[in-house]
């Protein structure tokens, strides 16, 4: 059983549990499989559920928020292939079951002890899942199910670019939350966007690595593919963040130093005047990737803790982990699908830990 269900999805059910749940305690205990995870080792992770907590907790995630949506306790539930099944139909009143499903036969001596055993070969899904996603699954899976092992690949490939074409054609900008102005999509969205008072970033990953001002308003940029073009971002970025600069900079009135000291008392006229009332939309191909990333980028920048944009004058916070892990929250709350890989994320961190701004 690979450890992130033996190991990992426990740990979240307790930490969220606690996180979620503080004043029921009967349900903040750790449950692991005792035929994979020994006594030991238990007593090991238990130990360090007070500092995951800590760490959740330093996010300043509103816990109503997310109770929209997990509104009893979580329990792990491990199914493999010794275990027996029956045809229940159980409803489990206190908590939410967390079904962890592994196919792997378990192999005693080791990896090499039985052909056709790869261990942790189960998290790599993009090597076996032939673009199958959860959502497509759980949406088709009757007939995913009947269907002949041979002639599964070229259903989950029909199933699968019929989703992503429905999903191009969503019309909704997603608001990052609390921002009022910022707004990722992705790119097949962009025809039907009113560009009107709208800053707008486009992040291609299939043309030639370039920046190019298309107008006054669009900055593209060419990244390239996969992780190439992920890498290539953290050059980009300062080019990214001068046009946004450039944009707030020539649409929101300078401030004197009377004037700074009164930004809080004055915000809401301001904000009825100038580029605080417009959008900036960030979109890539999917609108959950690297699009993620420079959001992230902006509001670490641009973005008071409330939501608000910075007006000149106003201090920025230096851009240490835990800031950025606090602001990147605002998109996984807001943007549940957001899901910019490591080499984004190591992108963005890299470049905001070494930013200046010009003077």
């Amino acid at each position: 059983m690979p450890d992130a269900l033996s190991k990992s999805i426990p740990i979240w059910c307790s930490v969220m549990n606690q996180f979620l749940f503080p004043d029921q305690r009967d349900c903040h205990d750790l449950y692991t499989p005792p035929q994979v995870v020994s006594a030991s080792e238990h007593a090991q992770i238990l130990a360090l559920l007070p500092n995951f907590l800590q760490s959740l907790q330093s996010l300043h995630i509103d816990p109503m928020i997310v109770r929209k949506h997990i509104s009893k306790p979580l329990r792990p539930f491990w199914i493999t292939p010794e275990s027996r099944l029956s045809q229940v139909t159980d409803v489990y009143e206190k908590f939410h079951p967390v079904i962890c499903c592994t196919v792997s036969r378990r192999v005693a001596g080791g990896e090499a002890s039985e052909a056709g055993y790869i261990q942790g070969a189960g998290d790599d899904t993009e090597n076996w899942a032939h673009g199958l996603t959860a959502e497509v699954f759980w949406k088709y899976r009757k007939e995913l199910c009947l269907t002949s092992e041979s002639d599964l690949p070229k259903l989950i490939a029909r199933l699968s670019e019929h989703e992503y074409t429905s999903v191009k054609a969503f019309t909704n900008l997603r608001a990052v939350l609390p921002t009022k102005n910022l707004f990722v999509t992705n790119i097949a969205n962009l025809a039907d966007i009113d560009t009107q008072d709208t800053t707008l970033i486009v992040l291609q990953s299939e043309q030639k690595a370039d920046v190019e001002l298309v107008s006054a308003s669009c900055l593209e940029v060419g990244l390239g593919t996969h992780k190439i073009g992920a890498k290539r971002l953290r050059l980009f970025l300062p080019q990214v963040v001068d046009f946004i600069s450039q944009k707030l900079s020539s649409e929101i009135p300078s401030l004197s130093k009377s004037d700074a000291l009164e930004v809080s008392q004055d915000r809401e006229d301001v904000e009825q005047n100038s580029v605080l009332s417009k959008r900036i939309v960030v979109a890539c191909e999917s609108g959950t990737q690297t699009s993620i990333g420079v959001g992230l980028t902006i509001v670490c920048l641009f973005f008071d803790d409330n939501g608000s944009i910075l007006l000149p004058g106003s201090k920025r916070k230096p851009a240490t982990k835990e800031f950025i892990r606090r602001r990147l929250a605002w998109f996984s709350t807001s943007l549940p699908d957001a899901n910019p890989s490591r080499d984004v994320l190591q992108s963005v961190n890299s470049f905001l830990m070494d930013y200046r701004p010009s003077k």
